[in-house]
C-alpha cells in the first residue's frame, strides 16, 4: 500500500485590530486617543465584525487571506473610506484604523455634491476641468458634507490619471468618496486598491446610512455584500446607495426589501430619475410632477449629463422643492435662464467640443427627514 499525504487546508487564525479617534492626525494610536466602540469593520465583503467598548475588533482570517480591512464611518467623523492592507500570514500585526472627528457634527438636512464619470486623463482638452467645476459646485454655505464621483473618474485607470484627479481636488476642504465605474477598473482593481482602497465601503451622516458597491460585482456579490453590510443599519436610518451602473433588475427587490431607499448612479450619461414602484415612468429632467408623494424633476429633457437617482419604497419618498442653478460660467459660454430650466454650453476648444454643465439641487423627503441632494455633471 502506498501512503499518501495530503496537507490539512490553513486554520483561520485571529487578527486583531483598532478603531480609534486619531485626534492629533498621525495615523498611529497615541496616549489620550480613545477607542471607537460599535463601529462596523469588514474585510472585503465577506467578513464583518463590531468593535468592543473599547475600539478593539478580531477577524478570522486563514495565512492566505490577503486583501482590505475597512471601517463605516460613523456619524461625527470625516466620511470616507478609512482602510488598511492585511495579510493573513503575519496575524501578529495590529490593524489599526483612525478615523478623524469633524469640526461639528452634521444634523438635519444634509447637502452633498454628486457627479459622475470624469474621464480624467492628461491627453484630454478638459483635462483640468474638475478643480474649478468642482471648486465651484462645492462653495455652499454651509459646506457639503462630502462631494462624490459616481465612477468613471478616470478614463483608462492609469497611474497619471488617478495622479492628475488628486492634484485638481488637492485643497477642496470637503471630503471626497471615490466610487468605481468599469473604466476605473480595467485591471481588475489593483490600481484602486492601491490608490483608494476598498471599492465598497460604507459611512454614516446623521440618519442617513451611505453604502458605495462596486458595479463590478456578480449580482450574487451584490445582494450578499449589501445584505451583510446593511445588517447592522438601525431600520430607522435613510438609506442611500452609491455605485456606477444602475443597478440590474433582478438587484431591484433585494434593494428594496434591505430598505434602500435611493440609488445614485451614472455610467448612462443621461439625467434620468427613475421610480422603480413605477417602472413605466422614467423622468429624463423634465419640468413636471407626477403626483403627491411621487417626484418631481426640473431641468432640460435632452440633457447629455451623466447623472441618474432609482428611488424604491412607494410613497415613503418623494423629491420636493426642485430648483436648477448654474455655477462656475465661464467666458464665452451662453447661459439661457427661463423658470426652472437653465442651461450652460460653450465651445471648449478649436475642435469645437460642447461642454455642458450643470448643477440639479433637489430635497429629498423621508418619514419627515429631509436630504438635500446637489448633484454636479460635468461632461464634454
Amino acid at each position: 500500500m502506498a501512503a499518501l499525504a495530503v496537507a490539512a487546508p490553513a486554520r483561520a487564525a485571529p487578527m486583531h485590530g483598532l478603531v480609534y479617534d486619531d485626534r492629533n492626525g498621525d495615523g498611529r494610536p497615541s496616549l489620550g486617543e480613545p477607542g471607537i466602540a460599535n463601529a462596523v469593520v469588514a474585510f472585503g465583503i465577506h467578513q464583518f465584525a463590531v468593535t468592543d467598548a473599547h475600539g478593539g475588533f478580531v477577524l478570522d482570517l486563514a495565512p492566505t487571506d490577503k486583501g482590505i480591512v475597512w471601517v463605516r464611518v460613523p456619524d461625527g467623523f470625516v466620511p470616507g473610506p478609512v482602510w488598511a492592507h492585511i495579510d493573513g500570514s503575519k496575524p501578529d500585526l495590529p490593524i489599526d484604523l483612525g478615523l478623524r472627528r469633524l469640526a461639528a457634527p452634521h444634523h438635519g438636512p444634509i447637502t452633498f455634491v454628486v457627479t459622475a464619470d470624469s474621464h480624467i486623463s492628461p491627453s484630454h482638452a478638459f483635462g483640468n476641468d474638475l478643480a474649478q467645476a468642482m471648486a465651484d459646485a462645492t462653495a455652499l454655505d454651509p459646506p457639503p458634507a462630502f462631494m462624490t464621483i459616481l465612477g468613471d473618474i478616470t478614463h483608462g485607470n492609469q497611474r497619471a490619471q488617478f495622479e492628475l484627479v488628486d492634484r485638481q481636488l488637492a485643497g477642496l476642504g470637503v471630503p471626497y468618496i471615490p466610487v468605481p465605474g468599469n473604466h476605473d477598473w480595467y485591471d481588475g482593481g489593483a490600481s484602486w486598491f492601491a490608490h483608494y482602497g476598498p471599492d465598497n465601503y460604507s459611512f454614516d451622516i446623521d440618519t442617513t446610512h451611505f453604502v458605495v458597491w462596486n458595479m463590478a460585482l456578480k449580482e450574487d456579490e451584490i445582494r450578499h455584500y449589501l445584505g451583510a453590510e446593511l445588517a447592522h443599519v438601525d431600520k430607522a436610518m435613510t438609506i442611500v446607495a452609491l455605485t456606477h451602473a444602475p443597478p440590474p433588475p433582478s438587484v431591484i427587490p433585494a434593494l428594496r426589501d434591505l430598505g434602500v431607499a435611493y440609488v445614485l448612479t451614472g455610467h448612462t450619461h443621461s439625467n434620468r430619475i427613475v421610480d422603480h414602484d413605477n417602472p413605466g415612468e422614467v423622468v429624463a429632467m423634465s419640468d413636471q410632477m407626477l403626483g403627491d408623494g411621487r417626484l418631481v424633476a426640473a431641468g432640460n429633457a435632452v440633457a447629455p449629463d451623466p447623472s441618474r437617482l432609482e428611488m424604491l419604497g412607494g410613497d415613503r419618498q418623494h423629491v420636493a422643492f426642485p430648483q436648477l442653478r448654474i455655477v462656475g460660467v465661464a467666458i464665452g459660454r451662453d447661459v439661457i435662464e427661463g423658470g426652472m430650466s437653465h442651461r450652460a454650453q460653450r465651445i471648449q476648444d478649436d475642435r469645437s467640443r460642447r461642454f455642458n454643465q450643470r448643477i440639479f439641487t433637489v430635497q429629498i423627503g423621508h418619514l419627515g427627514q429631509f436630504v438635500s441632494i446637489k448633484l454636479n455633471v460635468e461632461r464634454s
